[in-house]
């Protein structure tokens, strides 16, 4: 049976990364360890500007409604390692 490596952390630029086993093939794949989140609000135009980057997505999520309820608008926050919409939340 092959034995298999010992977890480490690796640094790339400014991201890090943990090497985990996944079901693959190979038996590994890289996961980022932390993921950015982006909060985005649509101005008038259409287009979203960015307001600011939170460490977690609940911390995110959180700041937010702290925006939607200061501010009336559309406020969105997108994963930077997906580039999806994980959040969204309307100010009145």
């Amino acid at each position: 049976m092959a034995r298999l490596p010992r977890s480490c952390d690796v640094s790339v630029g400014t991201s890090q990364y943990r090497d985990i086993p996944a079901p693959t093939l190979n038996g590994w794949t890289w996961v980022p360890m932390d993921r950015n989140y982006d909060i985005l609000k649509r101005h008038p135009d259409g287009m979203f500007i960015w307001i600011e980057t939170k460490g977690d997505l609940q911390a995110a999520r959180e700041r937010l409604k702290q925006l939607a309820a200061r501010s009336p608008g559309e406020y969105k926050v997108l994963c930077q390692h997906t580039r999806q919409v994980v959040a969204s939340e309307s100010g009145k």
